[in-house]
């Protein structure tokens, strides 16, 4: 046998030796696929994912649709006495509802908007005067929101509306007519927190007190002195805290005056408006109350020696100009006046109460000095810290009429 035979013998025994050698591994891994498949398990759940809506709905009814066929220009005196359209707006559904009640103008109108005079309840304006918003029958003229408001569950709101021509209406607006539908809109109405406040919003908030005396053992003055806590129910945001509380202030002054007086009152200065700060709370909304200006003030002093001038009340001055860019305080009457801030300053002959006057400017009042002893009588304006979990029922913050309020 040639050495050209010999190895062609063993390529060809080398061939049939790979061939075999991938046979195997394919069989192998057959084997491997057919065992996985036969010991595989599936399982399924019990009961079926179901997702459903509830009820989400309002009603609305009804009667004396207004209908002034020859009708003439008004004053608003006499459009106040016409007959009104008189509808009620019901959440018929589980759901806390919001909603906007619109007067649209229907195609047949052709009386200018400036022409007619438009009242919801006794609020009234020119019916171009209200806002704009998007139309619901696609022939009409225009749309305009004429109110809104929240409706919980199962509660109603009745309304009148009144139409009439204006008093001051053009010659040219003669044989015109203006035709026009309530629609309301309504939607899921979303829950707001605290959270969404923001520095500056009003809050409508009463405190619990209505009456706190201020015992002449702590202001030095010959009798007691009584205040009413609940008078001041209008607040402003003047922080939001790291924790979500939400720190307040005022916006108005205390009707009633406090006097200090002498070394007593003095010495008791700050914790006495401490004291009186805490009665303007409500357990419901407020966590924590406060005089402004305290800070690292020792409430009550054991001597004149002990209470040392204070710096402190800069920080709720300046905390409070800022937010509201002005530390003015107004009366119930809307006139500005002055009011105690928690600081005391000393020297070698004078003590002195610091406060805010009354064009916004801190200033010092002597209270007691060279033996003698002196009366001042200063306003409140306290500080409230709320609470972070609450919950806003209604308002937007924006104005004092439309201030928040929490459930």
């Amino acid at each position: 046998m040639n050495e050209e035979h010999i190895n062609e013998e063993q390529l060809q025994k080398k061939k049939k030796t790979l061939i075999l050698s991938i046979i195997c591994t394919v069989g192998i891994m057959l084997v491997v696929g057919v065992s996985y498949a036969f010991w595989q398990k599936t399982k399924t759940q019990e009961n079926p994912n179901v997702i459903a809506t509830k009820c989400f709905d309002i009603s609305l009814s009804g009667k004396n649709a207004i209908d002034l066929p020859e009708s003439y220009p008004l004053s608003d005196d006499d459009g106040m006495q016409t007959l009104p359209f008189t509808f009620t707006i019901e959440n018929i559904c589980d759901y806390k509802t919001s909603y906007t009640v619109n007067l649209e103008s229907l195609a047949a109108s052709t009386l200018s908007n400036s022409s007619i005079k438009v009242a919801l309840e006794d609020n009234y304006k020119l019916y171009s005067s209200y806002t704009t918003t998007d139309k619901y029958f696609p022939d009409s003229v225009e749309s305009r929101i004429l109110t809104s408001g929240v409706l919980a569950k199962g509660e109603s709101k009745t309304y009148n509306l009144r139409l009439w021509i204006d008093k001051d209406a053009p010659s040219t607006e003669q044989n015109k007519r203006f035709e026009s539908k309530i629609v309301i809109n309504s939607e899921l109405a979303t829950t707001k927190t605290i959270s969404t406040l923001k520095v500056g919003d009003y809050i409508s908030m009463t405190p619990t007190s209505t009456s706190y005396t201020v015992a002449s053992s702590v202001t030095g003055n010959d009798t007691d002195q009584t205040i009413n806590p609940s008078e001041l129910n209008l607040w402003r945001v003047i922080k939001k805290n790291d924790n979500g509380t939400v720190d307040v202030i005022s916006e108005n002054v205390s009707t009633n005056e406090i006097y200090f007086k002498g070394e007593t009152g003095y010495l008791n200065l700050v914790g006495t408006l401490n004291a009186i700060a805490s009665q303007y709370g409500n357990t419901s909304y407020v966590s924590s109350t406060r005089s402004m200006g305290f800070s690292n003030q020792t409430e009550v002093c054991e001597s004149i020696d002990a209470c040392l001038a204070d710096t402190g009340y800069e920080t709720d001055v300046n905390l409070v100009s800022t937010a509201l860019g002005s530390l003015i305080g107004n009366d119930s009457n809307g006139v500005a006046d002055a009011y105690w801030i928690a600081s005391r300053n000393t020297n070698e002959n004078t003590q002195n109460g610091r406060f805010i006057n009354a064009t916004g400017v801190v200033s010092d009042e002597q209270i007691t000095g060279d033996g003698a002893s002196y009366s001042n009588a200063i306003k409140i304006r306290p500080i409230l810290t709320l609470k972070s979990n609450l919950k806003i029922a209604s308002g937007d913050g924006a104005s004092s009429a439309t201030a928040y309020t929490f459930e």
